[in-house]
């Protein structure tokens, strides 16, 4: 509405409405409400200068449609436009209100009045006027739609890669063993007695049976671990690994080479011709740079098979 005020502004409305003795008449015997109709039928109706013996109060407004004119147009009421605020309702769901005011109101020069009606998002009415006199307002509303949404923060993923050994080979894994008779390598789920933990494939220690075997002498992997700038310093993280063996016995550690920082160790115990898969789990803090190794040290050839590495945090 800013059209209205700017034009409000400059004509001055409110200086218009001097009181005179046509205007307390009016006032005196019950205003725009006793003399609505009149005023509309008036101000509707084109009067030369000269015209007389119009209207009331003969005596106070000497019948003359200048003075009549500016008593209606400042008796006239003006209705006010009130709005809702839109308030915005949890996610999922939205109440918004758009409010189209139209304006209605009389210019009036002297004495010859004319009605103006616009729309405030429309161009604003001619008028040339010295005095626009807002009579009603009128107000439409229309309802729309708004949606919001909660967008999740990352977080810190599982730090450890090929854990499970899916890739079909040991990718991001590294030999390294002290002992010549022995090394990693991956295997399918068919030649694991009782398969693999998960899906396809498994890690299996496997040693040669040619070879020059060395009793309690570790057999290693590892791999270099950095994890994504978003897993803070301090970061707790749950270790697991899945073992298992048929004949053999060993002990098995899994440890940060950097810190020198042993996550786990067990004694694996031999379990039978359909063995169970031994589960190892602690809650570590290893930084956001480390060599994570997996060793074994046994007490025969017999293969141990590994299963679903992971560092996840908590």
């Amino acid at each position: 509405m800013l059209f209205l005020y700017a034009c409000l502004f400059f004509i001055g409305v409110n200086a218009r409405c001097n009181t005179d003795n046509c205007l307390n008449a009016f006032n005196n015997h019950g205003g725009y409400a006793s003399y609505s109709q009149f005023c509309s039928s008036f101000l509707a109706t084109t009067y030369t200068a000269t015209t007389s013996g119009v209207g009331p109060f003969p005596s106070q407004c000497k019948n003359l449609p200048s003075k009549l004119s500016s008593a209606c147009s400042c008796i006239a009421s003006t209705t006010s436009a009130t709005t809702t605020s839109p308030t915005v309702s949890p996610d999922g769901s939205t109440t918004t209100i758009t409010v189209t005011a139209t304006v209605t109101g009389t210019c009036s020069a002297t004495g010859f009045p004319m009605t103006v009606t616009t729309t405030v998002s429309s161009a604003s009415p001619t008028c040339s006027a010295t005095t626009l006199t807002v009579t009603s307002v009128s107000l439409s509303t229309t309802t729309t739609t708004v949606t919001t949404s909660t967008i999740a923060q990352p977080t810190c993923p599982q730090i450890v890669i090929n854990g499970g050994f899916e890739a079909g080979i040991l990718a991001d894994w590294t030999n390294f063993n002290d002992n010549p008779d022995a090394s990693f390598s991956v295997v399918t789920s068919a030649l694991i007695p009782g398969g693999s933990r998960s899906s396809f494939y498994s890690a299996a220690l496997i040693f040669d049976p040619l070879g020059p075997f060395l009793p309690g002498i570790p057999a290693d992997m590892y791999q270099s671990v950095l994890a994504p700038q978003l897993c803070s310093a301090g970061q707790q993280y749950l270790f697991q690994m899945y073992v298992k063996t048929v004949a053999n016995t060993c002990y098995v550690n899994a440890y940060d080479n950097g810190s020198g920082q042993s996550f786990i160790d067990i004694l694996l115990m031999p379990g039978g011709t359909t063995p169970p898969w031994v589960e190892m789990s602690i809650v570590v803090t290893p930084g956001t740079s480390f060599e994570l190794v997996v060793e074994a040290a046994c007490d025969t050839q017999d293969t141990v098979w590994f299963d679903d590495i992971s560092l996840t945090p908590v």
